[in-house]
């Protein structure tokens, strides 16, 4: 992986990352691609692109990944790719303390076939308790899910502890 901060200042701040991955997998559980049994044999490949700029209350990142596989036993076929990406803006409503953020992501497990790739909306809200340290979060997930007669709503609820 490959991270550089272009941009350094007291106020704001620019990183941009790539990174990649090449791998031989044998029976890897991987659901969502078409594989039998949802299980991967084969060669598989990746490559990703970040982005995150800070300034003082907002942050905006970006990534954008692409995962080429080439199964052994050609199924779903003898080679695909399945890219994914997502943008996520927060913006701190009360400063160090409440985030607000909004994430569009769009993840397409085959390029090969068609109408099957999921998107989604999260609108949340981060309470730092201990800075990054300790913090609540809620998120609302509106998704469109293919193959689905209604689009997925979750409400998630998380707690992060670092130490």
């Amino acid at each position: 992986m490959f991270i550089m901060s272009p941009l350094a200042t007291k106020d704001t701040k620019l990183m941009i990352g790539a990174g990649g991955l090449w791998t031989e997998d044998t029976g890897a559980t991987k659901s969502g691609f078409g594989f039998v049994g949802n299980l991967f044999t084969g060669v598989r490949s990746a490559v990703g692109l970040d982005a995150q700029f800070k300034t003082r209350q907002f942050d905006l990142s970006a990534e954008w990944l692409r995962n080429p596989f080439k199964p052994t036993n050609v199924l779903p076929a003898a080679k695909f790719s399945a890219p994914g990406w997502q943008v996520t803006a927060a913006y701190f409503v009360i400063p160090n303390r409440l985030q607000a953020l909004l994430r569009r992501e769009e993840f397409d497990p085959n390029l090969s076939i068609d109408s099957n790739t999921s998107r989604s909306w999260t609108l949340g809200l981060n309470y730092l308790i201990k800075g990054e340290d300790l913090r609540l979060m809620v998120d609302y997930i509106h998704g469109e899910v293919p193959g689905s007669p209604t689009d997925g709503g979750r409400l998630l609820t998380r707690m992060q502890l670092l130490f």
